[in-house]
């Protein structure tokens, strides 16, 4: 397998998508968390920031649309209510 995990969300500007990725980064940094990479983070359509057991992935909603991770990796979806 290639993750345990994959964490899909849409940003909903390129600003946004920024800090959903640094502010994910902080926080795994800040408990002592290993990121093995990230991709992207100057992208206005897909950052990557890959924990080894868990891969976020920081999409634009076109970007989203488009890939439909989801349907590519035969996901079993469990939406964040808001």
């Amino acid at each position: 397998s290639v993750t345990d995990y994959m964490i899909i969300c849409t940003g909903s500007s390129n600003r946004h998508m920024r800090h959903l990725a640094e502010t994910t980064i902080q926080a795994l940094q800040d408990s002592g968390q290993q990121i093995l990479s990230t991709e992207g983070l100057n992208s206005d359509e897909w950052m990557i920031v890959d924990c080894g057991d868990a891969v976020l992935h920081v999409m634009s909603g076109e970007a989203r649309e488009f890939y439909h991770l989801e349907g590519l990796w035969d996901i079993n979806e469990q939406p964040v209510e808001e």
